[in-house]
């Protein structure tokens, strides 16, 4: 779980070497976006996760529906999305850039490390290394 964060910090703090202008903050809030929104779907009954022990090293936690939050997809949509408030905020291109790749990065350090249970999108089959 600590390897986790470690990895999306390690993004957020290579992004702030490229956009030094960027917040760092806002930098670590993008590589964690996907997992802030993921609770929100699920409170509002628009994904789903099961109790299922055993079912990984970190939690019991089967997230057998979550097409918004965590398909490749969407999280393109998510981080243009983000990457284009940001620009809107800031008229700042290059951390425009570094946010959306901040988003986006989330779900491409989740299939190396999920068991397969990343959907490429909504419906697709469920990918995932699980190193």
């Amino acid at each position: 779980m600590v390897a986790m964060f470690i990895g999306r910090f390690s993004v957020a703090l290579a992004a702030k070497r490229v956009a030094p202008r960027t917040f760092l903050g806002t930098l670590i809030l993008g590589a964690q976006f996907l997992d802030f929104l993921g609770p929100i779907l699920l409170l509002t009954g628009r994904e789903h996760l099961r109790i299922a022990p055993g079912i990984n090293e970190v939690s019991p936690f089967d997230f057998y529906h979550n097409p918004i939050s965590h398909s490749l997809v969407t999280a393109i949509g998510w981080s243009v999305l983000v990457g284009g408030i940001y620009f809107l905020a800031r008229r700042y291109a290059r951390g425009s850039w570094m946010v959306g790749l901040a988003v986006l990065s989330h779900w491409t350090l989740d299939f190396l490390v999920h068991r397969p249970d990343l959907p490429l999108w909504p419906g697709s089959p469920r990918p995932g290394l699980g190193l």
